[in-house]
């Protein structure tokens, strides 16, 4: 499994480089997330994300917005 997530990082801090090439679609499932309250990205955007695989593909819109600041963490016993 592939995760590839930038919950933690802070605006603006993760630079990279786009890799244009083109290359075969993945043979694995895909999994793509979204923030239902997004502004920047909307869900169209990210269900063409299907095109880089051949297997299943499925969206999840999640709460909150791009950075989907209104997850908490599930509580633990710790927290009582």
């Amino acid at each position: 499994m592939i995760l590839w997530t930038l919950f933690e990082a802070p605006r603006g801090t993760v630079k990279g480089e786009v890799d244009d090439r083109p290359h075969p679609p993945l043979r694995c499932p895909v999994s793509a997330f979204g923030g239902l309250y997004d502004k920047e990205v909307r869900r169209e955007e990210i269900e063409a994300w299907s095109s880089h695989t051949v297997g299943p593909f499925d969206v999840n819109m999640l709460p909150g917005d791009h950075s989907f600041s209104e997850l908490k963490p599930p509580s633990t016993s710790a927290d009582k």
